[in-house]
């Protein structure tokens, strides 16, 4: 007999503790965030990548990272490559690591940057113990789940989503415009790549992707922490063509000098052109060069995963006692 919802929850509660958390848990933070950096080893002295970085696919999972133009010569088959996950405090230390393998490099006037596959991950900030009793209900809740056109994602991956997620990344709106339609979606899979370029991945089994290849133009807005009910309200739209403006649960403004509106509680906008776009797996990644950008201060709405949240709410308790 399956195990009822309130003996799993109990279960859950009693074997997790204070690790039972969600896996995307919300925060708000000034951008740039200051709490961990991403460091890329294996050319040289490690590099400092935490704005030259973007999730390029979920799975497989890959990374697409900024690059010099001299280190193209230094990617050779089977070279050790890594990112790191680290505190900028406590002397740096390293909560995550994935081990990479180079897939390919792409350039784009005087700019490069370089895709790189996952084939390694460890998750330094949980426990062994928690992290497999994790993957136990994990696993759990998966056989539990009997919907036909269930999605399942390879260990692998999980995992690398969890130590990527130890860096907090905003949330952003993306709006694209077709006339007098258009449309409006959430996104958090982007990254700054340096020289003002941006990566971002929309999931190649969603509308909203081949909609922003055809359209190639598009702002995306950071918003403040507030107004996360909005955002995921909008999640439905990745399954839609485009929107009727009015359909909208909030106001779009018009910025001065940006060509395609943002939501009217916009904390930094930026106006992209899309350059190229690479089919990945589950995700189709988009290279982009910024346009214009217009900021207002203010907190960011972020996600990190549950395990980096429960080491976090450790390391503020310790800080307070």
């Amino acid at each position: 007999m399956l195990m009822t919802n309130g003996v799993y929850r109990t279960a859950r509660k009693l074997v997790l503790g204070k690790t039972d958390l969600p896996q995307a848990c919300d925060i708000g933070l000034q951008h740039p965030q200051a709490e961990i950096a991403v460091r890329f080893v294996g050319l040289g002295a490690p590099r400092d990548v935490t704005l030259r970085h973007s999730v390029a696919c979920a799975v497989p999972f890959t990374f697409c990272i900024g690059l010099e133009s001299s280190d193209t010569n230094e990617l050779t088959p089977g070279k050790d490559l890594a990112l790191e996950f680290c505190e900028r405090r406590n002397e740096g230390r390293v909560l995550g690591r994935v081990r990479l393998r180079f897939s390919r490099a792409m350039t784009m006037n005087d700019y490069c940057c370089g895709l790189f596959e996952a084939v390694e991950c460890h998750n330094f900030c949980i426990s062994r113990y928690y992290l497999r009793a994790h993957q136990l209900f994990n696993t759990l809740k998966r056989w539990r789940d009997t919907r036909p056109n269930k999605e399942t994602i390879p260990a692998l991956d999980a995992r690398c989503n969890a130590v990527t997620f130890i860096c907090p990344r905003p949330v952003v709106l993306v709006c694209v415009a077709d006339g007098d339609r258009g449309n409006l979606f959430p996104m958090n899979l982007l990254g700054e790549l340096g020289s003002d370029y941006f990566g971002f991945a929309l999931n190649s089994r969603k509308r909203a992707s081949p909609l922003v290849r055809r359209l190639g133009h598009l702002t995306v807005s950071s918003v403040p922490l507030m107004k996360k009910d909005i955002v995921r309200q909008l999640g439905k739209n990745h399954y839609r063509d485009s929107i009727a403006w009015e359909e909208l649960p909030c106001a779009l403004q018009q910025i001065s000098g940006l060509e395609i509106s943002a939501p009217e509680f916009a904390v930094r906008v930026h106006e992209l052109e899309v350059l190229e776009c690479l089919p990945l797996g589950s995700h189709d990644f988009f290279m982009a060069r910024m346009i214009r950008s217009v900021t207002t201060p203010g907190e960011e709405f972020h996600m990190i995963h549950g395990h980096y949240s429960a080491y976090r709410s450790r390391q503020l308790d310790r800080s307070t006692h």
